[in-house]
């Protein structure tokens, strides 16, 4: 179990580093499924690992003028007031128990990861069917009102937003994909530890050695996927992204609905 934990936290940083999104996808079923954590604590590891991951990622493109400043501005203010507000308020006083008829029970925990793989579904169908148009021109309306759906979503289900985030700077903001995974890198540093502070504020006392630990895996993870990263052509990012995205929602989906 330890070594199976190591591939996939090495390959969880991978994944980010490669695409600025999909984090937290593979996260939060890992640390559920693998690591046998309660979801409402693997959520808030989520947050710290995908965020510390980001930070690590998006220092290079920072430095290197790689990322669009003012549109990540544009999505992440709202999406970081959503997220935190949604951790801190909202969240607490979801019901446990949602569905309970014959042999289907959905509760908390099972009915956060079904809209975590109904979005990812939404979000992966988007990715592969719209075409790219880099365009630069950017729907503000738009941004602002994705910047508040990546919040709450990120807040509900512990995702850092990138599955979210790539989405909106391709569809409207016009962006490229390396530069939309370049700028959901930062947006999605900030917004992660920020959701992660909510946590802090309700109580939560985590395992600081193994988000340590993982998170270091994460990191190196991410070394690798950045590197990759330049040898792989945009739309060859984006389709990739996709799909991948979508397999993960199925197999969320097959798995709480039955296989529970």
């Amino acid at each position: 179990m330890v070594t199976v934990l190591l591939l996939l936290g090495i390959l969880i940083g991978l994944l980010l580093g490669l695409t600025g999104a999909g984090g937290s996808i593979l996260t939060v079923p890992v640390l559920v499924y693998i690591a046998g954590l309660e979801t409402s604590v693997a959520t808030a590891y989520s947050l710290f690992i995908v965020g510390v991951t980001a930070l690590y990622g998006a220092a290079g493109p920072v430095m290197q003028g790689k990322v669009d400043f003012r549109t990540a501005l544009l999505l992440a203010i709202p999406s970081f007031i959503a997220v935190f507000f949604t951790r801190h308020l909202l969240l607490p006083v979801i019901p446990e128990h949602w569905v309970h008829t014959g042999r289907l029970t959905i509760d908390k925990s099972g009915g956060l990861m079904l809209l975590f793989a109904l979005v990812m579904l939404w979000a992966g169908r988007a990715m592969v069917t719209q075409p790219v148009r880099v365009t630069g021109t950017v729907s503000y309306p738009a941004v602002l009102i994705a910047g508040v759906l990546t919040g709450v979503v990120a807040g509900l289900v512990g995702a850092g937003g990138g599955f979210l985030i790539i989405p909106a700077l391709i569809l409207f903001a016009g962006m490229d994909m390396k530069t939309a995974v370049s700028t959901s890198l930062a947006i999605i540093a900030v917004n992660s530890l920020l959701g992660f502070s909510g946590d802090l504020l309700n109580g939560l006392h985590p395992d600081w050695r193994f988000l340590g630990w993982f998170s270091l895996l994460t990191v190196a993870g991410m070394m690798g996927g950045r590197l990759l990263e330049r040898k792989v052509r945009s739309h060859q990012l984006k389709t990739l992204f996709g799909w991948l995205v979508m397999v993960l929602g199925v197999i969320i989906i097959i798995k709480e609905l039955l296989c529970t």
